[in-house]
């Protein structure tokens, strides 16, 4: 039905023209995601059977998960600092209901807050289950601010640009959904991007 290669070349188009007028920068991967989304929305449309049938972007759902849904709960260790902004621990752990599939974790210089320290956990976890090929992902946080901010997509000052990223990341699966879990339900995530902060922390001292 075609190729991919001139919406590769629009999408560059579109990218160069929000650097140079915009001053966004978007990345080689997101830059490809939006020209396949592109391509594919193109394709659908030339046939209306197929259109009718078929929700391009999937919806931030509040409905039960599939069968295969992975759960991914993320959290973030912050530690305030005034020569680098603030320091964070990140960490995401994948699971399905036979248990942990595999656990992550990463760390950061200037992150202004622990809420921003949360948001670039989930951007971190779901780039992560799109390049492990996951297509149906239930991500928890245990930060009500943020996951707010996610389903009713009003994006705060201080993680606006964090926040269109997940949403464009999150229209690359089939099924997503954003759910808030309490504290004591998040605790191997919470140990996880604790460790990770403690050992950078360790590196850099």
């Amino acid at each position: 039905r075609g190729t991919l290669f001139p919406w590769i070349c629009w999408a560059l188009w579109i990218s160069r023209n929000q650097k140079i007028f915009e001053n966004r920068i978007f990345t080689v991967k997101e830059t490809i995601l939006k020209a396949t989304q592109d391509a594919r929305e193109w394709l659908l449309a030339q046939d209306p059977i197929i259109k009718s049938q078929t929700r391009l972007r999937p919806q931030i759902s509040n409905t039960q998960p599939s069968l295969g849904t992975i759960t991914c709960c993320t959290d973030a260790a912050w530690l305030p600092d005034l020569v680098s902004a603030g320091t964070a621990g990140l960490g995401w752990i994948f699971s399905t209901d036979e248990g942990i599939i595999s656990s992550h974790s990463s760390a950061l210089s200037f992150v202004s807050s622990a809420l921003v320290a949360e948001a670039l956990s989930i951007r971190k976890a779901l780039s992560m289950a799109l390049e492990l090929g996951f297509i149906s992902v239930t991500i928890q946080s245990d930060s009500l601010t943020l996951i707010n901010a996610i389903n009713s997509k009003s994006h705060l000052l201080e993680t606006h640009g964090i926040l269109s990223d997940i949403e464009i990341i999150a229209s690359s699966f089939v099924f997503i959904q954003f759910k808030f879990i309490p504290r004591l339900d998040n605790v191997i995530a919470d140990s996880v991007a604790k460790q990770a902060l403690s050992t950078f922390i360790s590196s850099i001292g």
